[in-house]
């Protein structure tokens, strides 16, 4: 399932390309489900629940929110979200990009550039899913880049996942079923109750794992040689 927000307050506009958009996946996508939403601003977006969007059209200028706005406040719960940019307004480019939008569609050229702003948000997406994880915890869900996690833990009846940008993100799921979920040469166990990311692994000191952070982690003596060799083996050692 992909799921698209439409976000501008021109509502003749915006029937239209959700309907383009609908139409675009029933001709070249007719296997892929997908849920489109529409909001004729961006605050009715950010304020909307359920599961989160992959991918956003963002109008850049829309009252009291503006699509660039938006985009900000959603990098800062979705950092791989895809935004695409809608504007009849060349001098707006350079704004989208400082948050990281893969396309800007100008609504004048909609039929024309709308299938290959498509093809790369799906590529984009289909990237995404394959190195993120996606969490959920008593009703809230984010999406957390594999490269954003330090270590994930498992304490008090849930899995403590400890990120570079979103802080500690609770999981419901047993620690042994995240770590199936990620790359097994990435990720390592260091005791029964914790496994690290390697690229945050500074220094090994005794029974201690020193991350880039700063932050020391106690390791179990029995792991210590398959932490050494996971480590050897993914930076090029012997």
């Amino acid at each position: 399932m992909i799921h698209i927000a439409l976000c501008d307050d021109d509502t003749i506009f915006l029937d239209r390309l959700h309907q383009a958009v609908k139409d675009w996946f029933q001709k070249n996508r007719p296997q892929q489900t997908v849920e489109i939403q529409t909001f004729c601003d961006g605050k009715a977006l950010l304020d909307s629940t359920g599961k989160p969007f992959d991918i956003f059209f963002l109008d850049i200028e829309m009252p009291t929110i503006s699509g660039l706005e938006a985009a900000k406040r959603i990098r800062e719960k979705q950092a791989n979200a895809i935004l695409i940019f809608l504007t009849a307004h060349e001098e707006f480019a350079m704004e989208g990009y400082r948050v990281n939008a893969i396309r800007y569609l100008w609504k004048l050229d909609l039929d024309k550039y709308l299938p290959e702003t498509l093809e790369a948000a799906l590529k984009e997406a289909a990237k995404i899913r394959r190195g993120s994880l996606s969490v959920s915890h008593y009703g809230s869900t984010t999406v957390i880049p594999f490269e954003e996690i330090l270590y994930i833990q498992h304490l008090l009846r849930s899995s403590q996942i400890h990120t570079v940008s979103f802080g500690v993100v609770k999981d419901n799921r047993r620690l042994k079923e995240l770590y199936s979920i990620l790359d097994e040469k990435q990720f390592v166990y260091i005791d029964r109750g914790t496994f690290v990311n390697l690229d945050y692994v500074f220094q090994i000191r005794g029974n201690t794992i020193v991350l880039r952070n700063k932050e020391e982690l106690p390791a179990s003596r029995g792991m210590l040689p398959l932490i050494k060799l996971a480590i050897n083996r993914l930076w090029g050692g012997d």
